[in-house]
């Protein structure tokens, strides 16, 4: 059974923030498991309210200790590269706010 470190009352409000208004679901339920944790909680508890697996919510646990509120967001991940450039991306709107009736 492990439980994070006692919250400040800054990092309580950080993660009740994020869980009610983060624009991410992944934010939200990590804050949610940190928020449970820190009433008492046990990892095992949190990962079945959450539909979660166990390792899950002791990796999330470990992102918070090590990195604080950065650990509730998602790392970068590689994907398919961009079509355009920033640049080529900027022109085609710029076109497109220009000629909106040549859309179709």
């Amino acid at each position: 059974m492990k439980f994070i470190a006692p919250l400040s009352e800054a990092e309580h409000t950080t993660l009740n923030e994020a869980y009610h208004a983060h624009p991410s679901f992944r934010v939200r339920q990590r804050a949610q498991a940190l928020l449970l944790n820190a009433r008492g909680y046990s990892m095992a508890q949190i990962s079945e309210w959450l539909d979660v697996q166990h390792e899950t919510v002791s990796r999330w646990l470990k992102h918070w200790e090590a990195e604080g509120r950065v650990g509730l967001l998602d790392a970068p991940r590689s994907g398919r590269p961009p079509l355009l450039s920033e640049a080529e991306a900027d022109q085609f709107i710029g076109y497109i706010d220009e000629n909106p009736h040549q859309l179709k």
